[in-house]
C-alpha cells in the first residue's frame, strides 16, 4: 500500500531464453478513491513501459 494506492500487486517473472530472458511483470493497482483508476492506470503504465526499455537498453535488444 501506499499513500495513493489501496492495493499495490506487483509480480515479475523472469524467464531463461536462448539468447538471454524474457521479463514479464503483472500488476494489481487500486487506488484509495475510486474516480483516480485512469491516472493510476496512466502513470503505472507509464512508468513500467519506461522502466522495460531502461532494462532492454542496459542488458539488450528486444528479439521479438
Amino acid at each position: 500500500t501506499s499513500w495513493m494506492q489501496k492495493t499495490w500487486i506487483h509480480r515479475r517473472r523472469v524467464i531463461p531464453a536462448a539468447n538471454g530472458c524474457i521479463v514479464t511483470d503483472e500488476l494489481r493497482v487500486e487506488p484509495r478513491v475510486f474516480f483516480m483508476a485512469p491516472v493510476a492506470r496512466g502513470v503505472v503504465g507509464f512508468l513500467f513501459r519506461h522502466r522495460h526499455r531502461r532494462l532492454l537498453q542496459t542488458f539488450g535488444a528486444r528479439l521479438t
